[in-house]
């Protein structure tokens, strides 16, 4: 649609004033004005003029005239203009921010972007195309890359410790003086450090008591209930680790009570028995022959402990039990679980000695755990 500003005087094409017989004249380069004249027998459109809001276009080089190209100004150009035969130009007028022909782009053709961990590649329309969601690291460059998570740790061998970089890949961090760990799920270097429980390799007593031997030595089988109890004499333990139980049980109710039977030293164990029984922490938990419970599981033999990673041998098994009301009616129903370990056989290696529970003092025995519980009436 095409709005006459001045009938007498002539018509606007996109900002530029011709006059009506075909002649043209430029409007100066303000807002709003148009360009020169097109050079055309009959008259044209006139050069976009460069002002704030847009002109009009290029003038069509034809003996009829023709219409321009889009104005190029800040708040966009109007349409380019057409003439007629004689020479009058139609021209739409540049609306304050009005979009020309030559519209808005996002992006460059081929461009990368990172959105959070999601990699995003510029079209050919010049408009974000959305991509893979990269699993360790997404760079703009290269997309989804790497292997790990940065910030990640690794032992690679037994004296090296790894980081993950930005870039996705491992790179050396650090040179372990004595050996790369992993310790509680996370990998470090490791040194010697008594009563961590771990016996690395090249640490000996008294510098850490918790290593019998060194790096490469074996050591004797040293089997034992909850970390780091291996060592004597123990204080009292009431709260075995090795046994896996509630606090509270209910008279009936079945359940399964887990154990964990641990290895120190280097060496398999022989074969091992193991038995659990309910007793009376008045008495001191010792063994009572008729409160035993399932049967006697053996072990071929308890793994050895290694040393990169540092880590304990163990066997696990459990027993199936359902507390009845001789123990409700024992001690308040405030009883222990007693489990105990024994090698079957002696161990093969020189100087290595059968292993065995001390029935005397079960709390304070490496091859005994103690776990107290209460037992409470049954539900109606």
């Amino acid at each position: 649609m095409h709005r006459i500003h001045s009938a007498a005087v002539g018509f606007v094409l996109g900002g530029a004033l011709l006059a009506a017989c075909g002649s043209s004249k430029s409007e100066p380069n303000a807002s709003n004005s148009g360009g020169a004249a097109g050079n055309a027998p009959n008259g044209g459109g006139g050069t976009a003029g460069n002002a704030p809001n847009g002109g009009g276009g290029t003038a069509g080089n034809a003996p009829n005239g023709g219409g321009g190209t889009a104005g190029n100004a800040p708040n966009g150009g109007g349409a380019g203009g057409n003439v007629d035969a004689a020479g009058q130009a139609n021209g739409e007028p540049a609306g304050a921010n009005a979009g020309g022909e030559a519209g808005m782009t996002d992006c460059a053709v081929g461009d990368g972007r990172c959105v959070g961990q999601a990699f995003e590649r510029c079209g050919p329309d010049n408009r974000w195309q959305s991509g893979s969601v990269c699993k360790f690291v997404c760079d703009p460059s290269d997309g989804c890359m790497g292997t790990c998570a940065p910030g990640t740790l690794k032992c690679q061998g037994s004296a090296e410790l790894d980081q993950c970089s930005n870039k996705g890949a491992f790179e050396k961090a650090e040179a372990c003086d004595l050996v790369c760990a992993v310790v509680k799920g996370q990998a470090e270097c490791v040194g010697c450090t008594s009563g961590d429980g771990l016996c690395v390799g090249g640490c000996t007593p008294p510098e850490d008591s918790d290593c019998p031997k060194e790096i490469g030595v074996p050591s004797c089988p040293n089997v034992y209930f909850g970390l780091g109890r291996y060592k004597k004499p123990q204080p009292k333990e009431f709260q075995n680790t090795s046994i896996a139980v509630p606090k509270t049980l209910a008279v009936g109710t079945s359940l399964i009570v887990g154990i964990t039977l641990y290895n120190h030293g280097s060496d398999d164990s022989p074969p091992t028995s193991l038995e659990l029984y309910w007793g009376d922490p008045t008495d001191g938990c010792v063994r009572h022959d008729q409160h035993r419970i399932g049967n006697t599981v053996s072990f071929v033999g308890v793994p050895g402990a290694i040393t990169a990673p540092a880590m304990e041998g163990q066997s696990e098994t459990s027993f199936g039990w359902a507390p009845d009301l001789a123990a409700l009616n024992t001690n308040g129903g405030h009883v222990c679980l007693l489990a105990v370990a024994y090698n079957t056989q002696a161990p093969t290696g020189s100087n290595c000695v059968q292993q065995s529970n001390n029935s005397l003092s079960p709390a304070t025995d490496p091859l005994s755990a103690v776990a107290e519980i209460q037992v409470v009436p049954a539900k109606n």
